[in-house]
């Protein structure tokens, strides 16, 4: 019996080094600034974290049930980059009561939304560049009301609906960069005061985005454009190349009509100059020396 008490005692000593092994391997830190890379999820955390970088390379979905350790109200930076996270549920970060930093680039994240949180105000900085958003509308950033700085640079951004931004008054810095956004109307910014990056997109610099050139050269003036040279036209061909906010009224002319106006031109105005030529070369002389002079 005692020789049985000893092994089971034993062998408990050793499953319990295996598990502080095991978490040693898992998270990795230093106790005086409370920064731990772990190389995947846990089911508790070292009370008083403030930093928590994780390694886990194929995460695909973060439900409630991932961070759900009371320990992790102290964190006040989460980074999850490159780990192919396509979706977050609601719930997924409610115990993170006092995330300031949220990094989550470099994923295959298609929208953005406050219910992940249980109080997504606190929240300064959001960076989701590198992900595959197609299109930002109202409601998905409506709880961000804290955010300072937002990175949705290097995703598929094509439109972006008036007031998406309406709740972010306190945005500093708007990363959009490296998108596919070719127009975009002044009021998708109104109220906001940050500094711009707009240069990677395809702008379509005809004369329909008169407004918005003018708002860009606003922003210029303002010191409000960030790399404000590298924001240049995509169309019209005539324009390609240029920079946007140097695009001035002289180019609002025939030879860069915008597509509406050209099918007008052809389709009305050129027909009729023909009639008129027409009528001066086929009346007689003598009428056509009175209405016309011709020759």
């Amino acid at each position: 019996m005692t020789l049985l008490t000893t092994f089971a005692a034993f062998f408990g000593l050793v499953m319990l080094l295996g598990m502080v092994n095991d978490n040693a391997a898992t998270c990795t830190g230093s106790d005086a600034d409370r920064v731990y890379y772990c190389k995947t999820f846990q089911k508790d955390y070292s009370e008083g974290t403030k930093t928590l970088i994780f390694e886990e390379r194929n995460v695909g979905l973060i439900n409630s049930t991932v961070f759900s350790s009371p320990t992790l109200k102290s964190v006040v930076t989460l980074t999850l980059t490159g780990s192919k996270i396509r979706t977050i549920e609601s719930g997924a970060f409610e115990q993170f009561s006092s995330l300031i930093t949220l990094e989550l680039q470099n994923n295959k994240l298609t929208t953005l939304s406050p219910s992940w949180f249980h109080d997504s105000t606190v929240l300064e900085q959001l960076n989701v560049a590198g992900n595959v958003i197609h299109q930002l509308r109202p409601g998905m950033l409506e709880g961000y009301s804290g955010l300072k700085v937002l990175n949705l640079s290097r995703n598929e951004i094509v439109s972006i609906e008036s007031g998406s931004f309406a709740t972010l008054s306190k945005l500093s810095s708007l990363d959009l960069s490296y998108n596919r956004i070719s127009s975009l109307e002044r009021k998708v910014f109104t109220s906001m005061n940050a500094t711009l990056k707009l240069h990677g997109n395809p702008w379509n610099c005809s004369c329909e985005q008169k407004d918005f050139i003018l708002f860009l050269q606003e922003l210029v003036n303002a010191s409000r454009l960030n790399d404000s040279t590298l924001v240049t036209c995509h169309y019209p061909p005539d324009l390609n190349g240029m920079i946007v906010w140097n695009v001035s009224e002289v180019n609002c002319s025939a030879s860069v009509l915008s597509p509406p106006s050209t099918k007008i031109f052809h389709k009305i105005v050129l027909p009729a100059l023909f009639v008129v030529l027409g009528e001066c070369v086929f009346l007689p002389r003598q009428i056509g020396s009175l209405l016309c002079l011709c020759p």
